[in-house]
């Protein structure tokens, strides 16, 4: 079994994906040797990405990639990475490099006694080479206001790519993961600070990509639904929530 899965979802990535793992492969690759994985979930791509990524996993015998034909939205593309990885640390990173190999390679050693390490751009220590725009920046500090204040996280950057978790915490919590969106990366801390798993929050290098697909009109109200769920769904008016009628609407938001 390989020391390190790394998962990349990725979704019309034809322009980067292939320096991405370029990146990834040759720095993990003079660390780990064969001892890790690299596993593209290649997510709806209407693209060249899945003809791309597969040519690339035929003369790297440590890169695979899983292909679905619909979409199912980053979350969802990383919760099939935690079934089908097999390391024993388990990592994504988003297909634009916002996380470069080395800054993640530091992450990683920073997984000692803790379950999960997580990147943060707003801890002590943290180098931001390329800032969001102002109106990004703003949404962000606010966001993460509401996530603290809702539901209880105590992490300062919920949304940064970046985070590792020990195999066993990864596997213990994919099937509670409902999220397949922006939501995500909430949904995973909370339910494994639910858990009671000890998550550590560390200063990261992170540049901001220009041609993300990100868009805040789109993704605002997603991962404001995504807390009110969570908020509801741990308390008496679960029903709220469990109710087929609300819930398909969640699902057809991809929520």
């Amino acid at each position: 079994m390989p020391e390190l899965s790394i998962i990349i979802p990725a979704y019309n990535e034809e322009k980067r994906i292939k320096g991405t793992l370029d990146e990834y492969v040759n720095f993990f690759s003079a660390r780990y040797g064969d001892n890790y994985e690299l596993l593209v979930m290649t997510d709806g791509c209407t693209d060249n990405t899945v003809p791309i990524v597969k040519s690339y996993c035929a003369s790297h015998p440590q890169v695979f990639n899983y292909h679905y034909i619909g979409r199912r939205g980053k979350g969802g593309a990383i919760i099939e990475g935690y079934r089908h990885a097999r390391g024993d640390i388990i990592t994504y990173a988003d297909a634009d490099g916002s996380v470069n190999a080395e800054w993640l390679y530091r992450l990683i050693t920073n997984l000692n006694g803790d379950d999960g390490v997580i990147a943060s751009r707003y801890v002590k220590g943290a180098e931001i080479k390329i800032k969001q725009s102002f109106s990004r920046r703003i949404a962000s500090r606010t966001f993460n206001l509401l996530v603290r204040s809702l539901i209880g996280l105590p992490y300062k950057d919920t949304q940064c790519g970046g985070k590792i978790l020990k195999k066993h915490v990864a596997k213990s919590i994919v099937d509670n993961l409902q999220s397949t969106n922006w939501g995500f990366d909430i949904d995973l801390l909370y339910n494994a600070n639910k858990k009671g798993y000890s998550i550590l929050e560390v200063p990261i290098q992170w540049s901001d990509k220009k041609d993300s697909k990100v868009r805040l009109g789109k993704i605002i109200p997603i991962m404001f639904l995504t807390i009110i769920r969570l908020r509801i769904i741990n308390s008496p008016f679960r029903f709220l929530i469990t109710n087929p009628a609300v819930s398909s609407v969640y699902k057809k938001m991809k929520v």
